[in-house]
């Protein structure tokens, strides 16, 4: 079995590297090109919120990649003790493959099993930690959970709902119990803050890690509702392989115990060269540019520790 395993992941790995994209064609200062990307990915998440908007999907997560190039050699042991460091919140993950360094510092928990117990936490909506008052006026409005919420902190917790009620949805079949707190919590983080919600059961005996792995990922956090269809959309209009990025990562024990995050603000670096990933989830009350702008937050999770 383990042999069997062993190939599989080997075929799996050279898949993804083989995939993923890193290619030297793309090798551009952050300048170079930007203003063609930028109106390539508003474009694209138009049509995604115009699809949402016509009922289509409740929910779609459009990403962007870009490649940059520093001035020296990338030290990705400092990269990761500056994460470390900044991001205590986050799982840390490096990884070298021929050449190459899969580094993240992810929010996003997929689960953890220590059978029977097992958890997984719902993340959604994103809120910029640059102490400007109306982000605070937001976070304030999330921490009270008033009645009186702006239109913005509407969109925030009808977007996280949506990832909450279907992840519990999708445990409720394998658990003898299954709970989640009626309001999400703010997860605080170096540059921003994330609505959470944390959904904990006793798994049926009849079930093991992977068939939760199987049952949960992807998750409309990464990618859309319903799942499969937002899956399919973005194969055909996301125009790029995502490869490692929202792909999951963690660690296995022999008795099929684990732990697993989503691997989000991520970056590929070989040398001084690097690319950098960032999604954005859509509903029907999205604004392209914001979107946008959050994405770029979203990268400096990498760049501002380089």
């Amino acid at each position: 079995t383990f042999k069997y395993l062993k190939k599989l992941l080997e075929r799996y790995l050279a898949k993804i590297e083989h995939d993923t994209v890193i290619s030297s064609s793309k090798d551009v200062s952050p300048a170079e090109g930007s203003s063609s990307a930028k109106n390539s990915w508003l474009t694209l998440t138009q049509n995604a919120i115009t699809q949402i908007q016509a009922g289509s999907f409740e929910k779609l997560v459009t990403s962007r990649h870009e490649s940059l190039q520093t001035n020296e050699l990338i030290s990705v042991t400092e990269l990761t003790r500056k994460l470390m460091k900044h991001y205590p919140g986050c799982t840390i993950f490096s990884y070298q493959l021929s050449g190459k360094q899969v580094i993240a510092a992810s929010p996003e928990h997929l689960l953890t099993l220590q059978h029977p117990d097992i958890q997984s936490d719902a993340i959604g909506g994103t809120i910029l930690n640059d102490h400007s008052s109306y982000h605070t006026g937001l976070i304030k409005q999330l921490i009270v959970q008033s009645d009186a919420k702006s239109a913005e902190s509407k969109k925030l917790l009808k977007e996280h709902a949506i990832i909450a009620q279907d992840i519990y949805q999708r445990l409720d079949p394998l658990c003898n119990t299954l709970t989640m707190p009626i309001s999400p919590f703010l997860k605080k983080l170096h540059n921003m803050y994330h609505l959470e919600t944390p959904i904990q059961g006793k798994l049926n005996d009849e079930y093991d890690l992977f068939d939760v792995i199987e049952t949960l990922h992807p998750t409309p956090a990464v990618a859309g509702y319903p799942a499969q269809e937002s899956k399919q959309w973005l194969l055909e209009n996301e125009h790029y392989h995502r490869g490692w990025y929202t792909g999951a990562f963690g660690w296995l024990e022999g008795n099929q115990n684990g732990e697993l995050s989503v691997m989000l603000r991520c970056a590929l670096i070989k040398d001084n060269q690097l690319t950098i990933f960032a999604g954005a989830g859509l509903i029907a009350e999205s604004d392209p540019e914001i979107e946008w702008q959050e994405t770029e937050s979203k990268m400096q999770t990498i760049l501002e520790m380089l």
